[in-house]
């Protein structure tokens, strides 16, 4: 009967209200980030970067929680039912971090580095990405909606048979947590912004972490005020997130490579999401920062910007910026001149309206691989082949940029086949980003 009545309680009007708060505030956020503030944005959907150490830190926490849980109360088979969701939490924490691999700096066994597809030490990298997104969208839009509404009618329904279920190890959900729990299938159902499965993984964790500490509360030994209850929490999940931004800024400050990586995934957030979705206001927000930090540059990031520049109706800034940009790229191919620079150069002419300059741009960019390829050794054929395809591409040569993709498909590592796959299907589309021209 006590369990009874603290279930009951729990699930009053004013948590219920809170939950929902707290929820409509989390969607609200998340799309004024991504509306306005892009580089936010960035930091919350990007590894080492504040939502993906939130999340784990958030699972970690559950961790915690349930483990104490274990200790302290409950039937068997509600410590059995607790022990084994905190070992998933536990695991999913680590795979998030890759295990702390690279805020610790270690280097990957070379067992993994032959199948991971980001060469880390992680299990879920070793699966096809879309077969991962696949599951997480088959349990999180529909087996859970199922699951909290299975909870909603056996707590309003059957009460006796709901503390029956709980005792047996049951993780029924309460119907205060409901708003908390459809955040997940909401970005996964509904897809509404840029990454939304890095927000799917995030608001997972906060609605597990939240479960944890409504079972903590039912089933605890420790008997506390609601007032003290709800400060502890409050303070964990604080400590969470502070512990969060010190991570990613230690990580910022430290860490191997990072800047390096922050400003490709920079580039990529402009380019292959904003860009390819045609929200050209948030992309050049991202250019403005990144010519302000000239350090994220990369070598085709005037390609993008003059791109989005123009599409914006700004053509005399876009001529600036490539201006300036083809005068580099002349003065790179007098000491290197290599495929990948006459590409540069090639593509930096087209925008300019130099069409000629552009397709003998090209074409000198296929005559050095094709002579490279005929002296190349085996470890540097499916590179070769690879930039030929380009090549093709960029000659508007679609068939043959396949061809050559496809031969160089098959002398690529295993980590590497799915992107050149992935390469293919947008050439038959003609929606290669710029960058995997290069």
């Amino acid at each position: 009967m006590e369990v009874r009545i603290k279930l009951k309680s729990s699930n009053s009007i004013p948590s219920t209200f809170s939950y929902t708060v707290l929820s409509l505030a989390c969607v609200i956020s998340v799309s004024i980030a991504y509306r306005t503030h892009p580089i936010v944005y960035a930091r919350l959907v990007h590894e080492d970067q504040w939502g993906e150490y939130a999340t784990s830190g958030m699972y970690g926490l559950a961790v915690i929680v349930l483990a104490i849980l274990v200790g302290t109360g409950g039937t068997k088979l509600q410590k059995l039912s607790w022990s084994l969701i905190g070992i998933v939490a536990f695991f999913i924490a680590g795979e998030e971090i890759s295990w702390g691999q690279r805020i610790l700096n270690f280097d990957t066994p070379h067992i993994l580095l032959k199948y991971n597809i980001q060469e880390e030490i992680t299990l879920h990298n070793l699966l096809e990405q879309s077969s991962i997104k696949q599951a997480m969208r088959i349990i999180l839009v529909y087996i859970l909606p199922i699951w909290l509404l299975f909870s909603l009618v056996i707590d309003a329904k059957f009460p006796a048979q709901k503390v029956k279920l709980l005792e047996s190890g049951i993780p029924l959900v309460a119907s205060k947590l409901f708003p908390v729990f459809l955040l997940p299938a909401y970005y996964f159902g509904f897809q509404p912004m840029l990454k939304y499965d890095e927000f799917g993984e995030l608001f997972s964790a906060l609605a597990v972490s939240l479960w944890a500490f409504d079972q903590l509360r039912a089933y605890g030994s420790a008997r506390t005020s609601q007032v003290i209850f709800f400060t502890k929490k409050l303070l964990s999940f604080s400590s969470v997130i502070l512990l969060s931004l010190v991570v990613s800024q230690f990580h910022w400050s430290y860490g191997k490579g990072f800047h390096n990586e922050f400003a490709g995934r920079l580039n990529r957030l402009a380019e292959k999401e904003y860009m390819v979705n045609g929200h050209y206001e948030q992309a050049e927000k991202v250019f403005e920062y990144l010519y302000q930090n000239s350090e994220y540059l990369r070598d085709y990031s005037h390609l993008n910007y003059a791109t989005v520049l123009q599409a914006l109706g700004k053509d005399s800034e876009a001529k600036i910026i490539l201006v300036h940009a083809i005068a580099n790229l002349g003065a790179k191919l007098e000491s290197n001149p290599n495929s990948r620079n006459y590409r540069l150069y090639g593509s930096t002419s087209k925008l300019l309206g130099r069409e000629d300059k552009a397709r003998e741009a090209f074409s000198r960019a296929l005559e050095l691989d094709k002579s490279k390829l005929v002296s190349s050794g085996n470890g540097k054929r499916a590179s070769l082949l690879f930039s030929i395809a380009k090549n093709y591409k960029m000659l508007g040569e679609t068939e043959l940029a396949v061809k050559y993709a496809l031969k160089s498909h098959q002398k690529q590592p295993t980590r590497r086949q799915s992107f050149i796959l992935k390469w293919i299907e947008m050439c038959k589309l003609d929606q290669i980003p710029s960058s995997w021209l290069m």
